[in-house]
């Protein structure tokens, strides 16, 4: 981009916004309905697409009275690395533990300097910055010292537009994929539901489970860089952490082969994980997850269908366990007797056949959403 930078100026963070401490034990709960907990945040968007609502049955954490107030920046300060900011477009409540932030308009403008939060400059000080190891976490006194060099309002307009431009396309090629997802597992859940109570021969979802996956604890690799397939990473954003293993501090499973993982913690919203092995990052698995094997006859695209069609989620509701939303799951030897109907040859390529179209287009869409990333990832890093 060529930017001429003589004439901006540097400020500290804590030059350029103020931090809003609005906490109401008592009432909070009673004037605001949605909350946000950090798995809410997607990592690397300032956009927020999930929360929990108090009216849908959500339990509010006894921890969360602070205040936030539409246009402030949540910045969560446990777990820095997992990178997620976002900019409020509603009211309500979060932990005590999130930072909110308001720009100071006489020095920049919230469109424009929101994107700080995203870059590599910050990153890298929130990180350095980060203590305690069992709950590593940043302290704002920590934060509001690094140094930000800001351009004059005129420019910050100029390069809000385009940083506004580049996450609009980069948003609406997301919003096209979701259509997508939605579609396939609409397609195929119609079609399992179909077929899933004719007559056929079965197996028990144990019988692919036979030799289990091998337990670790992550500390073996010391600083190994490996893809950390949790439940907080799948809610987030389907995507595994990018972490170093001696963060981890709880046995994982090794993934070292194709598999399907389903949660069974409060099954009620499925959540299923289809990884196919590839080169990389050693892979591993939260504890949380029950996990399966494709074979050439249960292919891994009918078995994730089966996982989540309604007839399935049904069988086990019938099974879980505990009360509360985060301690209902699933009993294992339970999950693993359930019986799963064998396709036909004519049944797979059917349903192959339908949802290959589909298959096909998020693949074009996946690649285009990754060069848009880095695009946008690459404007932030050089203004910032």
């Amino acid at each position: 981009m060529n930017l001429d930078k003589s004439s901006w100026v540097t400020y500290s963070i804590s030059e350029l916004f103020s931090k809003k401490e609005e906490n109401n034990k008592e009432d909070a709960a009673k004037l605001f309905d949605k909350y946000l907990k950090v798995e809410h945040l997607d990592p690397e968007t300032l956009h927020i697409k999930r929360w929990a609502s108090q009216k849908s049955g959500d339990e509010l954490p006894p921890t969360f009275y602070k205040i936030f107030r539409k246009n402030q920046i949540l910045f969560p300060t446990r777990n820095p690395h997992l990178k997620r900011t976002a900019i409020a477009h509603f009211e309500g409540i979060c932990g005590e533990k999130t930072l909110t932030l308001e720009a100071n308009e006489e020095l920049v403008s919230t469109n424009f300097i929101k994107f700080l939060f995203h870059s590599e400059h910050f990153y890298q000080h929130s990180i350095s910055s980060i203590i305690g190891s069992t709950n590593p976490h940043v302290r704002w006194r920590d934060i509001e010292k690094l140094k930000v060099l800001v351009p004059p309002l005129e420019i910050q307009n100029e390069l809000s537009a385009l940083f506004l431009f580049a996450d609009k396309q980069l948003q609406a090629n997301m919003n096209a994929l979701e259509k997508l997802e939605v579609l396939e597992k609409s397609l195929a859940k119609s079609l399992i539901s179909e077929y899933i109570d004719r007559p056929s021969d079965k197996v028990t979802l144990g019988s692919l489970y036979k030799t289990k996956l091998k337990s670790i604890s992550p500390s073996e690799l010391g600083d190994e860089q490996v893809a950390h397939y949790s439940l907080p990473s799948y809610l987030a954003k389907k995507e595994p952490e990018i972490v170093l293993a001696n963060s981890i501090k709880s046995n994982k499973l090794i993934i070292d082969e194709d598999v399907i993982l389903f949660s069974k913690l409060n099954p009620s919203t499925p959540k299923v994980w289809a990884i196919k092995q590839s080169e990389g990052n050693k892979k591993l698995g939260s504890t949380e997850w029950l996990p399966i094997r494709p074979t050439k006859e249960l292919t891994m695209l009918y078995l994730t269908a089966f996982l989540e069609s309604p007839p399935f989620i049904q069988k086990v509701l019938r099974l879980v366990q505990g009360t509360s939303n985060s301690h209902k799951r699933v009993e294992p030897k339970m999950f693993y007797d359930i019986e799963v109907p064998v396709p036909t040859r004519e049944f797979k390529l059917r349903m192959e056949g339908q949802i290959e179209k589909i298959l096909l287009n998020k693949k074009n869409l996946n690649d285009v959403i990754k060069n848009s990333t880095e695009l946008l990832k690459s404007i932030i890093n050089e203004v910032f």
